[in-house]
């Protein structure tokens, strides 16, 4: 056999579910089923755009799997039959051992756990009488076991669905079910002409009960269908007669004979796997309409069996050994792409990535140091001992990986010709200037090149590196017991010694001052000299706490900022006090943690959770989406790379958000990017399975609450409600200008803020709350106390007032006096503390971190209305169009940084709730009314949906939260909100608009005929029940008991009553039908329009009601297909994906979605990665 890389059982299986035959032309020479990844294949997208995600149910007539408890013999066979509910699309599985009389062994068994397959070009060429046969049906692909002894031969077929998209429009499309009926009725008129077309699904249902008589239908039973028969006529008519004979039906004089397809002991019918498949292809479609329009349907019963246990146990796949977490889980361990180099799968066990490894290398032996490489990514990725183990004896054997090698030079910009001298200096002058993870990737870098020319110069400055607390002692040459005065004395010598390694010493007495919790060593690195440690009493002055009720280490840290801003040459006495403070009383030292509960995951091969350190959840929440998008972490962590030069002269035109911004505002953007490179470095690199945030960047991601109070208060559309008495507010926009002296405010700019809306407001005006321009929006009065909040990228052009110019200059206001500022500063201390101490609304914080790192960034050009174009706008914002008036003169373009859609009371599809934004709607425009709609002109690789639930109560002047539900998919198609050349996609638009207008209107006749007045009936039951009321009291057995009632009923009436009752009824159903058809039609208009997939990446939810609750996200492991809620500290494994996309059921109130990210479906593993350790 050649040199051929393969694949064991459950990989093949898993490349198997993601192969399309459909849109194999796609990957041109690539076929994921037959052929092994090269490493960059692997790490890519191997499966091309459009491709189905199949989810095949199983066949089981057409099915024979092992006994249960059996191994195959040489004279086995199995196979499995199974079609996809998504594309349809049919598969045969056969697996067959009788092919080599000489092998009698099969896998599984001793020394070969798993099939271990190749594609096998030979064993197809030997067989191709059987090739020709089964291709005739679709693609073929053969595959043959590699163990010596082992028969086994795999054939997987592929073949196109039985009802073809030609019978499927013949079925389904309206217009044709109407000329039908037309047809029938010109025909058969006095037979036809009092029905009405029959929907779809009862089409379909119709076509499914002749077929099951037929597969019930034993020979000689002669059931035929009348060629008059009205359903039939109705249903299926003339224009069926070539669907029908495939399905072995028999036209005679009297109509069609049903076939007889029965099983019997003596033989299976022609034809019956095909009817087979075409009846169940009929009710997958049945399936895809609500259950409300089949749940009445006689007999249909559909109950799928999903069927990849039926592939498993064909290709003994199904118990193999995995990993503790996957045998408890059902998840796939991390996926890295060398697990498909060496056609393996993620939750392997050790010993099983061992056996694929070996069996890759002995299959394809011209690439073994390929497979090495792969085996020792996966033994690094995975820390396992027995991985390792086996890469240390291949290494020991000569198998050396080149690639490892190539990398480590690379990494350090070094050749190999280079002296020890010299790597070493290049290694010390990168060491110094990195962060704690990069310099853990140099020390290895420099271990490798160091082993492979067995130098001890070089492996020695490897290993003196301080990463541990032992280490820092080690490193200083000091022991736990000696003083802290003495640690100091230390580590001015060695600074002293050897400047070049200061940064190492400097590492050193940080990892000790943490250690002991020493405010005097953390005195040395902040200012150089040994301070012997700040009493508690005294800490507590400097700070203005009174000792006896010291607040929450988030308000102290508040109190601290504050503090600081207004005394800058101060703030390392503050944050030595609040560091003092936090130990307590007296002689306090560390306090005690919390002990770490037992974890059932490895602390490496897991993300981190992120302590609450009060009311902190919705950051929290945050922080962990932040981490997982790929591209922000990276900008993060090298955030030295892009940050701006904080220059008063650099920045001074400098504007973000459409307004300019003040020195100010961008040294605090870059002190938060500090905080967040640290916290995001902590989470890599920390041996644990939690991290504390810093109280310090709690307080940086919001906006200065100093700002805040002196711009307009943000209106009630973002919030969820209230805590404590406090609004739970929505996000904050970029803070206005302050008149400082870092910002030249000579020349203001133009007025162009933003209006946010809430939907209680918008009911005559803009109903999708979008930021709008140039118009005049149509609002009902503002609710009391209700503010607007303005800022932004979306801008309003408001209208230039030009006052009266004064007749003399204004007076000089009075200057206040000393004793008023110091109140001043005071109270302004104070309002910052409170205002950092509630909960806040999670999308308040995002718009509030995302402005600020916009504003410590290199800006890469200017946009249209005067703001930057920088890495945040290209991965988070998008715009959008507006196209409004008959001349499109008017069409305005306006950034956005998330859609904004609207719960409502009952639950709606996310496609329902995002057509709103871009449906066709009324406003005004220079006093005249218009149409517009909105189109999205660019669309961002991270797409993010707030989802509002805020309600304002009229009733109550409050808001309350909507709690409907709002089902997400894990993929949605943006192709029908996207601007496009195409003209059809406008013209599909707008014939959606039409439907969903004829839909309301239709819908709100039929609420209005179905109206129940209190506890009766709807219209025409209450007008039968009159009518036998009438004919009751008009009957001679009422005689007797109603003797003093006249009884005089016109002998008309009832009769009346019920011809109205009938055609009211028969309205009902026309209306009932004709929904059903517009549902249908809008269900479909955009199916086909795939271009723009987004994957779901990210649910933040809200628990509780308006008066408080709490924030908790689910994240996608998309490389791993892997779900993990994050719910502060504790990280845990989603184990039924109903939770995310519907509602979860909480003791009190549901757990309700509120802010929604989707991404760039085509770019999922370049933009996120939620597991970096």
């Amino acid at each position: 056999m050649s040199s051929r890389p393969g694949k064991t059982a459950p990989r093949l299986l898993q490349d198997f579910l993601l192969y399309d035959p459909g849109n194999a032309e796609n990957t041109g020479q690539w076929d994921i089923l037959r052929d092994a990844p090269r490493w960059a294949e692997a790490g890519g997208t191997l499966v091309p755009e459009g491709s189905c995600r199949h989810v095949y149910i199983i066949n089981t007539s057409q099915t024979k799997e092992p006994p249960k408890d059996s191994r195959p013999d040489s004279e086995s066979l199995y196979f499995a039959s199974a079609v996809c509910q998504e594309c349809r699309c049919h598969v045969n599985l056969v697996m067959d051992y009788r092919h080599d009389p000489h092998k009698t062994s099969p896998c599984v068994n001793e020394g070969n756990p798993l099939h271990h397959f190749v594609y096998d070009d030979d064993a197809s060429k030997q067989d191709a009488g059987r090739r020709e046969v089964l291709s005739k049906r679709g693609v073929l692909h053969v595959f043959k076991c590699t163990a010596m002894a082992c028969p086994g031969v795999l054939s997987i077929i592929h073949s196109p669905p039985r009802v073809t998209p030609e019978y499927v429009t013949r079925l389904t499309n309206i217009d044709i079910l109407k000329s039908r009926l037309q047809h029938a009725q010109i025909i058969e008129p006095e037979r036809c002409n009092d029905l009405v077309a029959l929907p779809p699904y009862e089409i379909l249902h119709v076509l499914q009960a002749y077929l099951q008589d037929g597969l019930d239908s034993p020979a000689g039973s002669g059931k035929t269908v009348p060629a008059k028969n009205k359903k039939f006529l109705v249903a299926l008519g003339e224009d069926c007669d070539d669907m029908l004979r495939s399905l072995s039906f028999t036209r005679t004089e009297g109509g069609w004979t049903i076939p007889e397809l029965a099983l019997t002991e003596a033989s299976t019918p022609d034809n019956r796997s095909y009817v087979e498949e075409f009846f169940i292809e009929l009710q997958i479609l049945l399936s895809k309409y609500p259950l409300a329009t089949t749940g009445n349907l006689r007999h249909f019963r559909f109950n799928p069996v999903l069927a990849f246990p039926f592939f498993e146990r064909c290709l003994a796949a199904q118990n193999y050994d995995k990993l503790p977490l996957t045998r408890r889980s059902e998840a796939s361990k991390t996926e890295i792409p060398e697990y498909a180099v060496l056609g393996a799968l993620g939750n392997f066990s050790d010993s099983l990535i061992i056996f694929a490894y070996d069996r890759q290398a002995q299959c394809d032996p011209m690439r073994t140091s390929y497979y090495f490489d792969a085996l020792s990514a996966i033994a690094n990725s995975r820390t396992s001992e027995d991985l390792n183990m086996k890469v240390a004896l291949l290494q020991s054997e000569g198998h050396v990986s080149q690639k490892d090698l190539q990398n480590a030079y690379r990494d350090l910009g070094a050749e190999p010709v280079y002296s020890d001298d010299h790597i070493l200096g290049i290694f010390k002058s990168m060491y110094s200037d990195v962060s704690p993870s990069r310099q853990a990737e140099l020390r290895q870098s420099l271990s490798i090149i160091a082993q492979s020319r067995r130098s001890t110069s070089l492996q020695s400055a490897a290993a003196q590196a301080v990463e541990t607390v032992e280490q820092a002692y080690e490193y200083l040459g000091a022991s736990h017991e000696v003083g802290d005065e003495w640690i100091s004395n230390l580590f001015n010598v060695k600074s002293q010694d050897d400047p070049a390694s200061s940064s190492t010493a400097r590492k050193a007495l940080e990892l000790i001052a943490d250690h002991r919790n020493s405010d005097a060593l953390r005195s040395v690195l902040a200012t150089g000299e040994f301070q012997p440690e700040m009493d508690f009493e005294a800490a507590c002055t400097k700070l203005g706490v009174d000792p006896a009720t010291v607040p929450d280490p988030l308000t102290l840290h508040a109190a601290v900022l504050a503090f600081s801003d207004d005394n800058p040459w101060q703030k390392e006495q503050y944050e030595l006090a609040y560091a003092r403070i936090l130990k307590g009383p007296g002689d306090a030292g560390n306090k005690s943690q919390e002990e770490e509960p037992a974890r059932a995951y490895p602390v490496g091969d897991w993300p981190v959770g992120l302590e609450n350190i009060g009311n902190t959840c919705y950051l929290n929440s945050l922080l962990q989406y932040y981490f997982s998008v790929k591209p922000l972490r990276e900008l993060v962590i090298q955030f030295d790379e892009h940050k701006v030069d904080a220059t008063l002269e650099n920045i001074r035109s400098r504007k973000v958000g459409g307004r300019n911004v003040s020195l100010k505002e961008v040294k605090r953007g870059q002190d938060l990017a500090e905080e967040l490179r640290s916290l995001f470095t902590e989470m890599i690199t920390v041996a644990s399975y939690q991290v504390r945030p810093t109280e310090r960047l709690a307080v940086l991601a919001l906006p200065p609450p100093t700002r805040r109070s002196s711009s307009i208060s943000v209106a009630p559309n973002r919030g969820i409600g209230s805590l404590n008495g406090q609004p739970l507010l929505g996000p904050a926009l970029p803070p206005h200008l302050e008149k400082d002296e870092e910002q030249d405010t000579s020349k203001p700019d133009s007025p162009k803020q933003d209006i946010y809306m809430q939907e209680a407001l918008n009911a005559n005006g803009n109903k999708d709350g979008r930021r709008s321009s140039e118009i005049t929006l149509l609002l009902p009065p503002t609710p009391p106390n209700a503010d607007v909040s303005m800022g932004g990228d979306a801008v309003l052009e408001m209208a230039e007032i030009k006052p009266e110019q004064p007749s003399r200059a204004p007076p000089v206001p009075p200057r206040p006096t000393a004793k008023e500022r110091d109140t001043n500063t005071k109270k302004s201390v104070k309002e910052d503390i409170e205002f950092t101490a509630r909960q806040h609304d999670v999308t308040e914080a995002h718009e509030s971190v995302i402005f600020q790192l916009q504003c410590a960034l290199k800006s890469k050009d200017a946009t249209d209305n005067g703001g930057q174009t920088d890495f945040l706008r290209e991965l988070f914002y998008g715009t959008w169009v507006y196209t409004q008036g008959t001349d499109n003169k008017n069409d305005k373009v306006e950034a956005f940084l998330d859609i904004k859609i609207f719960a409502k009371p009952t639950t709606q599809h996310i496609y329902t709730a995002l057509d709103v934004p871009f449906e066709l709607e009324q406003t005004m425009l220079d006093g005249k009314r218009i149409k517009r709609f909105c189109t999205i002109r660019k669309i961002p690789p991270i797409l993010q949906i707030f989802i509002n639930r805020a309600v304002y109560n009229t009733e109550t002047s409050s808001q309350v939260k909507n709690e409907g539900l709002v089902e997400l998919d894990e993929t949605i198609y943006m192709d029908r909100y996207m601007e496009s050349g195409n003209p059809d996609l406008l013209e599909m638009r707008k014939q959606s608009w039409a439907w969903k207008a004829e839909l309301a209107k239709r819908e709100e006749v039929l609420a209005r005929l179905l109206e129940s007045k209190g506890d009766s009936e709807p219209l025409p039951r209450r007008l039968n029940i009159i009518a036998e009321f009438l004919e009751s009291v008009a009957s001679d057995e009422a005689r007797e008991t109603l003797v003093d009632v006249d009884r005089s009923v016109p002998e008309e009436l009832p009769g009346m009553l019920r011809n109205q009752a009938r055609g009211i009824q028969k309205e009902i159903d026309e209306i009932q039908i004709r929904i059903s058809e517009l549902q249908s039609l809008l269900e479909n208009q955009f199916r086909d329009l795939k271009s723009h997939p987004y994957a779901l990446h990210a649910v933040f939810k809200h628990i509780g009601g308006t008066g408080g609750g709490h924030y908790k996200v689910y994240i996608k492991d998309h490389e791993n297909n892997m779900w993990r809620l994050y719910n502060d500290n504790r990280v845990t494994e989603v184990q039924d994906t109903k939770e995310i996309l519907q509602q979860e059921q909480t003791a009190f109130t549901p757990a309700t979605a509120y802010y929604v990210i989707y991404v760039d479906a085509n770019k999922i593993l370049e933009l996120t990665e939620p597991l970096k350790r």
